[in-house]
């Protein structure tokens, strides 16, 4: 392969409308059904991987020189040579040196021109998936001089890639956002396509789902990480008012717990059940009747259950706290009580502990260490905390777990 121009053939600002283009078909391109059963943060993660682009890295310590080969060079406009016809070549034996240089990263960058640049223009070399071949050729030439030629072109190349890294840099800075964007805006049509399919009263006519396959763009990263997994199940609409009626549904749980920290004599000697029994009441004011204890749900029963339009909008249990090792059972027993469709769920946790502080540490750290978490969500109470966990047979298909603690105390020795 011949030397040729490096850094020349795109613009960095072609690069950039490009990516960005291509992410948003990208997300365009997803079925919506398959878009609406994925947890957006994984599809923006994911857009950000393949997106983030790896822009070479120099490994100098690894240089090699080829042995030296004889050329032919054209000395006809060598004008300290005496040559009565310069039209055409005259061939004199010289020698080639070829350094090898190594890299790491996406060899395709070095086909981009960045925003800055030298005035005598990008530096020349041969190009392949792992290295770039310099070559010196001359005339009776000295170490010195082809060492010296050969630094020239590295310092120029490594000056290239640099300014290469700072536009990129800037890009992968705006990334995440731009990801976010698409995907809200994608997943928000989807949804209120859906929502209005559901609302004709029509029954829908499922297909399987389409394959989905992405042209891979000019610039790429090596490795394109995977689609993430969508859950198991064709998407429904959640009901409107499922939001509202988990907060509300905390909020009322809240006011009764605090009610028991306020009157401790009143609630000491109490059990789970005995506690649980005084928050549904409080719930089925508000619902109906529709809250209920003890309640089987998929894999056991649950402390508290609230259906609403035959949907399961809140799934709960009630823990005295024992110990970081028996919270985490109850994470697990959470997660096999609730069933595929039902992603609100609850853990209230009544500490009889002396010190309530050492609780509250606690909880995010057993949270935290849990196989199935996978993120923190902003919670407003101060003895709050809010999740998000995958389902463990089901790594596409999230649900949110709210965790309530409270300072109950009680007449006997804490187990804690």
């Amino acid at each position: 392969m011949s030397a040729r121009m490096l850094f020349s053939r795109v613009r960095w600002a072609e690069v950039r409308k490009q990516r960005e283009d291509q992410l948003a078909d990208d997300i365009n391109g997803i079925d919506p059904g398959r878009l609406l059963n994925t947890p957006l943060k994984d599809l923006v993660d994911y857009l950000v991987g393949k997106y983030t682009m790896d822009v070479p890295r120099l490994e100098r310590d690894q240089i090699e020189i080829m042995p030296p080969k004889d050329v032919n060079i054209d000395v006809s406009q060598d004008y300290d040579r005496l040559i009565l016809d310069r039209t055409r070549p005259r061939w004199v034996t010289g020698t080639e040196f070829i350094l090898t240089v190594p890299f790491v990263g996406d060899e395709t960058m070095f086909n981009v021109r960045p925003s800055k640049g030298l005035s005598a223009g990008p530096p020349h070399g041969r190009l392949s998936s792992s290295s770039i071949g310099l070559s010196c050729q001359g005339i009776s030439v000295s170490a010195a001089s082809v060492k010296s030629g050969f630094e020239q072109i590295i310092t120029n190349i490594a000056m290239y890639l640099d300014w290469l890294r700072e536009d990129v840099d800037v890009f992968h800075s705006t990334l995440p956002t731009i990801a976010q964007d698409e995907v809200a805006r994608r997943h928000g049509k989807a949804l209120m396509d859906r929502q209005i399919v559901e609302s004709l009263g029509y029954p829908i006519k499922r297909r399987k789902e389409s394959v989905v396959t992405f042209s891979p763009p000019e610039i790429r990263r090596r490795i394109v990480p995977p689609l993430p997994p969508a859950g198991s199940e064709p998407f429904q609409p959640e009901p409107a008012l499922s939001n509202r009626h988990y907060d509300n549904i905390l909020s009322t749980i809240t006011n009764m717990s605090l009610v028991m920290e306020r009157s401790p004599t009143a609630f000491a000697s109490m059990r789970e059940e005995n506690i649980r029994d005084h928050i549904l009441v409080q719930l089925n004011a508000q619902y109906k009747g529709v809250a209920t204890g003890e309640t089987f749900n998929f894999g056991g029963k649950t402390d508290i259950l609230v259906r609403v339009d035959n949907r399961n909008i809140f799934v709960a249990e009630c823990k005295v706290w024992r110990g970081p090792r028996r919270f985490a059972d109850t994470i697990d027993q959470i997660l096999g009580y609730a069933a595929w469709r039902d992603n609100k769920t609850a853990i209230c946790v009544f500490s009889r502990n002396r010190y309530f502080s050492r609780v509250l540490k606690a909880i995010p750290e057993s949270v935290r260490a849990h196989p199935c978490y996978k993120r923190d969500c902003k919670y407003s109470l101060e003895t709050g905390f809010r999740y998000v966990l995958r389902r463990p047979n089901d790594p596409g298909k999230e649900l949110i777990l709210t965790i309530l603690a409270f300072d109950v105390p009680c007449s006997a020795k804490s187990e804690g």
